[in-house]
C-alpha cells in the first residue's frame, strides 16, 4: 500500500479488502455543518434533526414531504425552512 513503486502497489479493490480498511469505524464529521443531512443507505432512513422537522411540521410543513426534500437535496420552501431554522435565522409560525 506504501509502496515507492507503481507497479508493486496494491490495486483499489485490495485496498477496500484490506484489514486496516475493513477494521477501521467508518469516519463522519459531526455538526460538521447544518446543511449536511445523512441517509441510511440500507433504510432510506433521514437523520434530520428531529426538533427542527417537529418544529416545522407543527408550522404546517408536511414531515414526510420536509424529509423527501432533505434527502433529495432539492431545493425548495421546504428545506428553505429546514435550513433558516436550522441557522437560527427563522422562527416559524
Amino acid at each position: 500500500m506504501l509502496t515507492v513503486d507503481p507497479d508493486k502497489r496494491i490495486t483499489l479493490g485490495q485496498l477496500w479488502s484490506h484489514p486496516w480498511v475493513r477494521g477501521a469505524t467508518r469516519w463522519e464529521p459531526v455538526g460538521a455543518s447544518v446543511y449536511c443531512v445523512l441517509s441510511d443507505p440500507s433504510t432510506g432512513a433521514v437523520y434530520a434533526d428531529e426538533q427542527l422537522v417537529d418544529e416545522l411540521e407543527a408550522s404546517g410543513y408536511p414531515r414526510q414531504m420536509v424529509l423527501q426534500s432533505l434527502l433529495a437535496s432539492e431545493v425548495n420552501y421546504l428545506t428553505a425552512a429546514y435550513y433558516l431554522l436550522a441557522e437560527g435565522e427563522w422562527v416559524p409560525g
